[in-house]
Formats: structure tokens, sequence, C-alpha cells
């Protein structure tokens, strides 16, 4: 008999020296046996290590020049037309997730880890297209472009991205 080790997930809320633990949507801290083991001095530091784990692994770049018909789109205020440029590639994917998922009006993304472990992401139509049109008249312009406006037919790529 193959044993599977349970999906638990732990969460920890407050802050100061007043803190909650929850497994599931039990709270640990509230019963006294197992509070009685929950050491708040080790959990006040909990934060401070997250911190200092991100500022040492994650990076941050800031985006300089775009080259758009050999112009900086930065300094010529062209981003739109590089978002469209990406949208127009990205597209193809976004239509292709629409044709072989298992329900039409959502993207579905199958995400396989080196390690086995299967996750899936997933947005409507209906709001990718809420999303981008809180943007304005050239967030729907993209909406229309990856094909998430009902009245969107995916253009073929016009650009390369390189």
């Amino acid at each position: 008999m193959k044993i599977k080790k349970a999906n638990r997930k732990f969460r920890i809320e407050g802050g100061g020296l007043n803190y909650f633990v929850y497994e599931d949507d039990r709270e640990i801290t509230a019963d006294k046996e197992l509070g009685a083991f929950i050491d708040m001095t080790a959990l006040v530091k909990i934060p401070e290590k997250v911190q200092n784990y991100l500022r040492a692994n994650i990076r941050t770049y800031t985006l300089s020049k775009v080259l758009l018909d050999e112009e900086d789109a930065v300094s010529t205020n062209q981003i739109f037309d590089c978002l469209k440029v990406i949208a127009e590639q990205y597209g193809v994917i976004v239509h292709e997730c629409l044709a072989k998922g298992h329900n039409k009006e959502e993207i579905t993304i199958k995400i396989e880890e080196a390690d086995g472990t299967r996750t899936e992401k997933y947005i409507s139509k209906s709001e990718m297209y809420t999303r981008l049109s809180d943007v304005g008249s050239e967030g729907v312009e993209i909406a229309e472009i990856l094909g998430v406006d009902s009245r969107a037919q995916i253009k073929d790529s016009k650009y390369l991205i390189v």
C-alpha cells in the first residue's frame, strides 16, 4: 500500500508579538495543548528572515531600453506599441490554449515541475478581458489581439521577437 503525504497548509497571521497559526482552517494557537508548543519569539523572526531571503535571492531589473523599429520605445513613449508586438506573439499561444482546453471560455496552462509536480494556472476569457479593458482603449486593443474578446479573431503574427 502506497501512502501519499498529505497536502497540509499552514498560515501565520499577525504582527508584533501577537500571532495566530492555522493548519488549513483550524487555529492551532487557540488549542491550549498545541498552542503551548508555539514559540512566539521564533515567529517574530519569520517576516524579517523572509525579507532578507528575498533581498538576497530575488533580483530586480529596471527596463531602460526597448528597441522598436530601431528606435528606443521607452524614450519615445511607444511602450503600447511594444505591448502589441508581444500580444501578437502570445495571442497564438492563447488561441491554442483555448482551442485545446477542456473549457473553451478559459485559458488553462498546465505546468510540470522537474520533480514531477503538476499544477494548473487558469483565467477566464471574460476576466482577462475585464482586466485589460480597465486599462482603457489600449487594453481593449490588446485583449482583441490576444483573442479574449468574443468579437476578436487571432491575427497572424506580423512580428518575430528575438
